[in-house]
């Protein structure tokens, strides 16, 4: 589901050839999937020069920051025509939103696409 939600976002990178996409969920009940956007948010201001939205942190700040905690969240990033799974271990700006949304266990895929736990 977060590698669908990553295809569905508009790219970024210096050539948009790059997806990130993050479903905030507990058990086996997603309550959010989002992908990256240039567009910005206030809150991000407090912890980053750069409050463009990440995955991640679209995904816990649509749900409600308040509202995540015990939640796991998943963050994939795809690249190239046959969407790829590769490196989205999460910035330190989207670790501090996390850290404050309580959230139970964070997963990333690694360079090679597996899964890992941060």
């Amino acid at each position: 589901m977060a590698r669908v939600a990553a295809m569905t976002s508009e790219g970024v990178g210096r050539n948009r050839n790059y997806k990130v996409g993050a479903i905030l969920f507990r058990k086996k009940h997603i309550y959010a999937a989002k992908s990256n956007t240039y567009k910005t948010r206030p809150f991000l201001a407090d912890y980053s020069l750069y409050p463009n939205l990440h995955a991640e942190s679209n995904c816990i700040l649509s749900h409600g920051i308040d509202d995540c905690a015990g939640m796991d969240l998943l963050v994939t990033r795809v690249v190239g025509r046959h969407s790829t799974p590769t490196m989205a271990m999460p910035c330190p700006t989207c670790r501090e939103v996390m850290m404050r949304a309580k959230l139970r266990n964070v997963f990333y895929t690694d360079w090679e696409g597996k899964i890992k736990c941060l």
